[in-house]
């Protein structure tokens, strides 16, 4: 078992740091022939990638609007 994790709120750019963990979990996996997996341990599908895109989305725009109302 090889675990990837991120917390998208530190993450500067959460849609990139999303992007570019998805990028690299699929290079590792092909490479080990093995499969991406979900926290219950299925096999990640691509509405699920989606979701989780559109999470990463949805707190990068809450950093833009706390961002903005801190000026």
């Amino acid at each position: 078992v090889l675990l990837m994790a991120l917390d998208l709120h530190k993450a500067i750019d959460p849609v990139k740091a999303f992007e570019t963990m998805l990028e690299s979990a699929s290079g590792i996996s092909e490479k080990l022939h093995a499969s991406i997996c979900d926290s219950a341990r299925a096999p990640l599908s691509k509405q699920m990638i989606e979701h989780l895109k559109s999470r990463a989305q949805e707190i990068s725009h809450l950093q833009s609007m706390r961002s903005i109302s801190a000026k």
